[in-house]
């Protein structure tokens, strides 16, 4: 027992004069520097430090402030209005009121698949549909990557349907113009409508393709 009371006697003695040892180290390297520099270098440095530290502060409160939207819906509803740039796709299918003519049924089935692809290629890219009259689709997206993305698939769907059904002349074939406008988007009852001199111009842009095809303007 009594070695044991040495040993610990002998550990908190070592243990002191390590805590003395970094204090005047402290003192040394710091402390005593600090205490030779003029009051007004003492000053800047305080006013650095201080400086320093609240653009730290307020970089780091924006950054927590600032909503962060998972979706174009959320991003919309978020207020009444937006002003800002949107990209926009129309799409169209060719000659459909002549096919629709031709066989009812046929393209009754067609126009079905059509709609579920449409609706699940926009779901999938975050898009928001403005009109969805007929056969066509007209749909708004916050980013160009999503627009073009849309777009691409779509009409690879389009054309691997048409080469599944052996080239039909009823097989379907689209057209499509993709843009981007500023434009002003504001809750109408329950939904977006979005009003801009340019967005006429994209029905303009997909109704001068007289063919199946795709424009970027």
């Amino acid at each position: 027992m009594n070695r044991n009371l040495k040993s610990t006697k002998c550990l908190n003695v070592l243990n002191y004069f390590r805590k003395f040892e970094v204090i005047c180290f402290f003192n040394r390297k710091i402390v005593k520097p600090c205490m030779q520099m003029p009051i007004y270098t003492i000053s800047c440095i305080l006013k650095l430090v201080t400086f320093i530290y609240s653009q730290c502060y307020n970089y780091e409160k924006v950054e927590t402030d600032e909503p962060v939207f998972t979706s174009i819906n959320e991003y919309l509803y978020s207020k009444e209005q937006h002003e800002r740039v949107f990209y926009f796709v129309l799409t169209d299918i060719v000659d459909s009121t002549k096919k629709w003519c031709e066989n009812g049924v046929y393209m009754h089935y067609e126009m079905l698949w059509h709609a579920k692809m449409g609706e699940k290629l926009i779901l999938k890219h975050d898009g928001y549909i403005i009109n969805r009259e007929g056969d066509s689709f007209f749909v708004a997206f916050l980013d160009k990557s999503s627009a073009v993305n849309f777009a691409t698939e779509y009409y690879k769907k389009i054309n691997e349907r048409r080469k599944n059904n052996n080239n039909s002349p009823l097989s379907l074939q689209a057209r499509i113009a993709v843009s981007e406008a500023f434009c002003v988007a504001f809750l109408d009852q329950y939904r977006y409508s979005f009003l801009g001199d340019e967005i006429d111009n994209i029905a303009g842009f997909c109704n001068n393709i007289n063919r199946a095809g795709m424009i970027i303007a």
